[in-house]
């Protein structure tokens, strides 16, 4: 079932029936829930009746939640889409109070983390603290720029609240969302008022809108692009239809002129007229060839100068201007350009247990093989996605995963969640894990080495008996635990597309290139810097670094005096 037009989905097993038809009327709920502040839909119970404002007991990914009906609509269901949970029931005063109750824990739990926080000396900024309803995890949102190692944090906090701990880092979008302010429109930012997904926003928008591409005037109180440029992009750009293009010629009431700048919301239209200067219309004022208009924006344009220095970047992050038009200057210009495709980028995978790791993250050591030969070994952090995996340590290895998928070779990517374990101390470690919590069930032997999530993932690889005696499940058993934890099989399907990518590899073959001058082979008037060559380095800096220092000599060559 897919309901049309939602912006986000809960899924899972508690879901109600629809039938066989195309498309299903169904009632649909808009909660939305004050911890993250957002906004998911759910299917109407039947037994229950549901009015706005009402308060609602929910399933979400992270457990029993309880949020806020703000709007109902009947809204056509797809019988072959993905289905929707259905609400478990109308939140009762007593729940309500518990819901409060939990509010005021979670606000002590906060000042018991930040206090820990000096303990264990780690930069990070705490958010906000959330009790699920069941009172079966603690989440603690945090905001920060380094990368931070909270296990033993984690740990103390088990022991102190005795529930399930997570920590989870949101991104400044989301930091700035939570926690609130006015945009320099004096306004309550459009995140914490009317935006629940984060679109896309790029620098293209911008200049549609005939913004200034400075930072302080297209930045928000976040740092990133201004929301307001994505959800109010589509508006511009019908309204730009009906308005002449910059520079072309239109009739007014003073005669023939030429478009010199439009503020199209504002109806006003800067018309330069021969021998009587700059004079200001509305649409309604002017006439002109729409057919023309057309013409004139796709019309080419030429400059003209004695050197020309190429440093048009690659196709990596579109939203951030990337359009690889510089690579079509180059072959028209003699030169040959590489195959392209993404580097440093997540890799996907098409196994189903990454729905239930994701968000996850945890240090690892990863082992890159192509048959016997170690193409690459690294250690670092692992984020889980409910995609496949990301993180530094994935993005170094994604060059080489997408050369050998194009080649369809034989190779394995395996990863130990135990980096500090060589094989015979890990198995040791179980062993003597299992005498130590010989009196706990099967489901607490991982408790405190790795996540829940992930903890689940190996437990249903390995089928291990979570229900029983840890004393009762065999040494077997408890060895083939180690050993997935030790070399985990991760199957790539692709690495990520270009809007992923921190860089392009590919593009003009070094060997028509000149070092250091980086002029061209073929052209000695024509120069070229940065993404657009055949270069990529793995992350650190190091592609800046060259692109910056490419331009550096590129441009010093170019202002040497001909002799």
């Amino acid at each position: 079932m897919h309901l049309e037009s939602t912006e986000r989905k809960y899924t899972g097993n508690n879901i109600c029936s629809i039938g066989n038809e195309e498309n299903v009327l169904e009632q649909v709920i808009d909660v939305y829930f004050d911890a993250f502040q957002k906004r998911y839909y759910f299917l109407n119970n039947p037994k229950f009746s549901v009015e706005i404002n009402d308060q609602v007991i929910v399933e979400t990914q992270m457990g029993l939640a309880i949020g806020k009906v703000i709007s109902l609509k009947k809204a056509a269901i797809k019988s072959n889409g993905e289905a929707l949970k259905m609400i478990i029931r109308v939140a009762t005063k007593k729940d309500i109070e518990k819901n409060n109750e939990l509010k005021t824990e979670a606000i002590k739990a906060g000042y018991i983390f930040k206090n820990k926080l000096r303990k264990y000396n780690l930069n990070l900024k705490l958010v906000s603290t959330e009790y699920t309803f069941d009172k079966k995890k603690l989440i603690f949102y945090f905001a920060s720029e380094d990368r931070v190692d909270f296990r033993e944090l984690v740990k103390e906090l088990a022991s102190i609240f005795r529930v399930r701990i997570e920590l989870r880092q949101i991104g400044v979008r989301d930091y700035a969302k939570m926690v609130g302010d006015c945009g320099n429109c004096g306004k309550t930012l459009c995140c914490k008022s009317i935006i629940n997904k984060f679109d896309s926003v790029s620098i293209k928008m911008a200049r549609e809108q005939g913004v200034s591409v400075a930072p302080s005037k297209i930045s928000g109180v976040c740092g990133r692009l201004k929301c307001c440029m994505g959800f109010e992009n589509a508006q511009y750009l019908e309204v730009k239809e009906d308005f002449p293009a910059i520079g072309q010629s239109v009739m007014t009431a003073e005669g023939k002129g030429n478009v010199v700048s439009m503020n199209m919301l504002n109806d006003i239209i800067f018309v330069n007229i021969e021998g009587k200067g700059l004079q200001r219309y509305s649409l309604s004022e002017i006439k002109f060839n729409k057919k023309e208009k057309i013409e004139w924006e796709e019309k080419a344009f030429s400059l003209q100068g004695r050197k020309l220095l190429i440093a048009s970047g690659g196709l990596a992050m579109e939203a951030l201007g990337a359009s690889g038009e510089g690579y079509g200057f180059a072959k028209t210009l003699s030169h040959t350009v590489s195959p392209l495709f993404p580097s440093l980028v997540p890799i996907y995978t098409k196994e189903d247990y990454v729905k239930l790791w994701s968000g996850v993250r945890v240090d690892v050591r990863a082992k890159l093989w192509k048959e016997q030969d170690l193409l690459f070994q690294d250690e670092g952090e692992l984020q889980c996605t409910d995609y496949g995996i990301s993180g530094i340590i994935v993005f170094q290895m994604s060059r080489l995963v997408h050369t050998l998928l194009q080649d369809k070779a034989k190779f394995s990517l395996e990863l130990s969640f135990l980096p500090k374990f060589e094989e015979e101390e890990a198995k040791d470690y179980f062993l003597e894990r299992k005498k130590l919590l010989e009196k706990e069930r099967g489901e607490d032997f991982l408790l405190g080495l790795f996540p829940e999530k992930l903890s689940q993932v190996l437990y249903e690889r390995v089928s291990f008996p979570i229900k029983q005696k840890i004393k009762d499940i065999s040494d077997k058993k408890i060895l083939e635990l180690c050993l997935l934890c030790l070399h985990f099989p991760f199957l790539p399907e692709r690495i990520g597309d270009f809007q992923r990518a921190q860089c392009t590899a590919g593009g003009v073959n070094l060997s028509e290139i000149f070092i250091p001058d980086f002029q061209s082979k073929k052209n000695p008037d024509l120069y070229f810097a940065g993404e657009i060559l055949d270069v990529d380095g793995i992350c650190g800096g190091y592609n800046l670094h060259f692109a910056f220092g490419s331009g550096i000599l590129a441009g010093r060559a170019m202002g040497k005096k001909n002799d």
